[in-house]
């Protein structure tokens, strides 16, 4: 953990040996797109793209990698940036790669990873709007509820988002031309998929796929006990992590804990719309990674870790490498938790 303490060129050379590392066990299995086209309106041509160019080979999986190492120093960017640490350090950009890759059904490029990094872009106009002292830029109003819509298009339960970041904004007493910039920019994308599927002769397919995102579902959780109580235990650290933050004297000065807050509630959002995820759930868990990835930093960003946090920190890695190797089919999890 020390090396990633600083922002020299070695951390980041390490980063990218430990993001490379976790995602091992991809170049030893094969990778498919691991998410239906349910929950995503361009999912026709993100599945045309992807297979066309990539195939399923080598270039896709070093890309996927590429990619969630260039959103962990984006986000570690937008937290060093906005002074909520008080020094240059990689810890938060080590700890998203870390909840990036919780599963093997994870690793490849799939649409949660690809809408992460346009949640990442409205996080980032969010804390622009959040350090602003006078005169709000009209910019960011747009683009954090545009970047957002964006995202929504590639999955489209990253909407969560969208009433935390508007009730935000009303909070925050911005004027009614401000709130409807953003409520525009979230509503362009979706206009424009619209006439692309008029165009076709495909608007049916559009409206279907509006119906079955809104129609309401059975509520129950698929994901296997090992795995959802793993999963639990990662919600865990990052819940801890958050009133670690809290209690922080550092926090009562930031001018971003607004922002920090609407992270937290966000993060509630996501644990409670779980259940009524029917389509690919693990998949849907892939969106904890931000919000864990900031609060987990803060409790590991200091000189002195204990023993506790040392523990908690070692059984999540070594949680990672057992449910690879599940994927992997070097363990049977099934079979240890079946009675004799």
């Amino acid at each position: 953990m020390q090396i990633f303490r600083s922002a020299r060129p070695t951390a980041y050379f390490f980063l990218v040996i430990y993001a490379f590392l976790l995602h091992a066990v991809a170049f030893v299995v094969s990778i498919k797109m691991p998410l239906q086209g349910q929950y995503s309106f361009i999912h026709f041509l993100t599945s045309k793209v992807l297979s066309g160019i990539f195939n399923g080979g080598i270039t896709e999986k070093i890309t996927a990698i590429i990619l969630v190492i260039a959103e962990a120093i984006f986000l570690n960017r937008i937290l060093t940036h906005n002074l909520l640490f008080s020094r240059d350090t990689m810890i938060p950009a080590f700890f998203y790669i870390t909840f990036s890759s919780l599963f093997g059904q994870w690793f490849g490029l799939n649409n949660v990873l690809i809408a992460q990094a346009f949640i990442m872009f409205s996080v980032f106009n969010l804390f622009a709007l959040s350090q602003a002292q006078n005169e709000l830029p009209r910019e960011n109003i747009f683009f954090t509820s545009f970047a957002l819509s964006v995202g929504c298009l590639f999955y489209f339960p990253a909407i969560i988002f969208f009433p935390v970041m508007l009730g935000g904004l009303i909070v925050r007493a911005y004027s009614g031309r401000d709130i409807a910039l953003n409520i525009i920019g979230f509503i362009i994308p979706f206009y424009f998929v619209g006439i692309y599927f008029y165009w076709i002769d495909e608007l049916p397919n559009f409206l279907i796929t509006l119906q079955k995102i809104f129609t309401p579902q059975v509520l129950k959780i698929e994901v296997g006990l090992p795995k959802l109580i793993f999963i639990l235990c990662s919600v865990l650290m990052g819940v801890y992590g958050f009133f670690v933050l809290r209690n922080n004297e550092e926090y009562r000065t930031l001018k971003t804990r607004r922002m920090l807050n609407m992270l937290f509630i966000y993060f509630v959002l996501l644990m409670f719309a779980m259940p009524v995820i029917v389509n690919d759930k693990l998949a849907y868990v892939q969106l904890f990674a931000l919000p864990c990835a900031v609060f987990t930093a803060k409790v590991y960003d200091r000189d002195k870790i204990n023993f506790y946090q040392m523990a908690a920190l070692g059984l999540l890695l070594a949680g990672i490498v057992f449910f690879q190797l599940e994927y992997a089919r070097v363990i049977d999890v099934n079979a240890l938790f079946r009675n004799p």
